[in-house]
């Protein structure tokens, strides 16, 4: 604080005297205790006195300090009576010293980062103010370490001799800042308290938790809202938010919440009256039995989703829906979209439910404006049944394999045919024979009508005989082989081809058309 001669003093307070280290001359701070303990009145709160000549520099006492921060542990960090004693020192001239010892004195670490971080940005936005004024207003030339007496500026009595307009800027953004950290840390409603209701929109549940987070340091706040937004909001808001970019902004999220929650109400409403049974009760078998259509003309029955889902791209997406085959009485059923879903951006591809099909009955789903939310129990698809015609079948179930796990492989190899020769390894096995299989590369020729392979990579122990013709076209008429057991050729997909193979003395193994026809190879341009 501050005196000068003549002075006029301010309100004294009556405090209990502190105990601090005998090793420590001057206190945390800055009270010089020696000087106290000579006066006749013991420790003084302060008061800052302002002269009609010059300003003294006077330090706080530390037992002011010692009873507002008893003040805080009884009443609490907000209460009134705290206040009353922040009023009272802020009634004198305080030098940023002085308001660095009261923030110490009320704030635990936490605390006092951000009323350090708030200090500092009143005190840039003050500099920026200053540099509009006239060039006779001392103001002008302050910079951030004066106001906050940092740097150059930390010693107490130097502070003291500052111009009143800068005095009075110093204490103005110094005691806003621990104003503005003292609200803050007031205890308030629980974050964790804060959740969205059901039914209550993302927009509405933003503004309840960002009133209980505004009194947060700016800094932290923005990052604090994001965070509990995005995990005390509802299921149906948290999938939205998973799909948007990593770390969205609030704006993004009320956004996307809006948008998509308002195109789920409008596909509700949309939506004709329920067709089927209960979302909560899968239909398990007899399906066209249990699920009732809509009108007395209609051609199928409607099928719901079994889970919420997100589609968060533009690929399709295999969507469980609460339905299990078999659909009963022997029908088949087409899987297509409704009319209603079609329209809100949910694409239905066609599908097939066969009528063995004993397993849970999937949609195939995409949307051409993702990221796209579809509740569970929502009406997406429809089943049109039908009695199958096809004569000649398999005698086997197709029991719960789908999207065509019955049958051969549905990819084959496919080669581009460049400069190099297309070849392809493969294993060759003979039952019974040591060993009983190897792996040859052979090079793939539609000109050979049989599979040549070469004599050097022939087991010598799988049996031959001479062949009763020769080969032509190998560089001249050679004398071939022929194996005595049948081989199998398995390509690497898994085809197999039974042949009886020539054997002769060739640089390169030959798989002829004798092994591509068996694989069901096709040459052509476009497939």
């Amino acid at each position: 604080m501050v005196t000068s001669a003549p002075v006029s003093v301010i309100t004294l307070l009556k405090l209990v005297p502190s105990r601090v280290p005998a090793s420590d001359p001057v206190g945390p701070t800055g009270q010089d205790k020696a000087g106290a303990a000579a006066s006749p009145e013991g420790l003084q709160a302060f008061p800052v006195l302002q002269g009609a000549t010059h300003n003294t520099y006077q330090r706080l006492a530390w037992q002011a300090l010692t009873e507002l921060r008893d003040a805080v542990g009884k009443y609490g960090l907000g209460s009134a009576e705290v206040m009353q004693v922040l009023h009272s020192f802020n009634a004198s001239l305080l030098t940023p010293f002085d308001i660095r010892s009261l923030a110490r004195a009320l704030f635990p670490p936490v605390e006092y980062d951000f009323f350090e971080n708030k200090w500092t940005q009143l005190a840039v936005r003050a500099v920026e103010r200053n540099m509009t004024l006239g060039p006779g207003d001392p103001r002008c030339m302050v910079n951030i370490d004066m106001l906050m007496g940092t740097g150059n500026y930390t010693r107490a009595k130097g502070q003291a001799g500052y111009e009143p307009l800068v005095q009075e800027q110093c204490q103005q953004t110094g005691m806003a800042a621990l104003a503005q950290t003292l609200q803050l840390a007031t205890p308030q409603q629980p974050f964790a308290t804060i959740v969205q209701g059901i039914d209550e929109p993302f927009l509405c549940f933003a503004g309840r938790l960002t009133a209980a987070v505004v009194k947060q340091v700016s800094e932290a706040r923005k990052l604090m809202i994001q965070s509990i937004a995005q995990g005390n909001c509802n299921a149906a808001c948290k999938r939205i938010i998973e799909t948007l970019p990593r770390e969205p902004s609030m704006l993004n999220m009320v956004g996307a919440c809006a948008k998509f929650g308002k195109r789920d109400a409008e596909r509700e409403g949309e939506m004709r009256a329920d067709t089927n049974v209960s979302a909560s009760a899968p239909t398990n078998g007899d399906v066209l039995s249990r699920l009732a259509a809509s009108t007395r003309g209609s051609a199928g029955v409607d099928v719901c989703t079994a889970e919420s889902v997100v589609i968060d791209s533009d690929k399709i997406h295999k969507v469980p829906l609460d339905a299990f085959g078999p659909l009963g009485d022997g029908m088949s059923a087409f899987l297509m979209g409704r009319s209603s879903a079609t329209i809100q951006g949910i694409i239905v591809h066609l599908g097939l439910i066969d009528a063995d099909f004993s397993g849970q009955i999937h949609a195939m789903v995409s949307t051409p404006t993702p990221p796209l939310t579809i509740p569970k129990g929502t009406r997406i698809a429809q089943l049109v049944p039908f009695k199958s015609s096809v004569s000649r079948t398999e005698d086997r179930l197709r029991g719960d394999g789908g999207f065509g796990s019955t049958g051969p492989p549905q990819v084959h190899w496919t080669a581009v045919l460049t400069k190099d020769r297309p070849e392809t390894l493969c294993t060759v096995s003979m039952v019974g024979a040591t060993p009983s299989e190897i792996h040859l590369r052979g090079l793939l020729d539609t000109g050979a009508d049989m599979s040549i392979l070469s004599l050097a990579a022939w087991p010598p122990q799988w049996p031959l005989t001479l062949a009763k013709t020769s080969i032509s076209g190998l560089g001249g008429t050679k004398q071939c082989y022929v194996s005595r057991n049948p081989v199998a050729i398995t390509n690497p997909e898994g085809q197999t081809a039974i042949i009886w193979p020539h054997v002769t003395e060739i640089p390169q193994n030959l798989w002829g058309r004798d092994v591509l026809a068996a694989w069901g190879v096709r040459l052509g341009t476009d497939f």
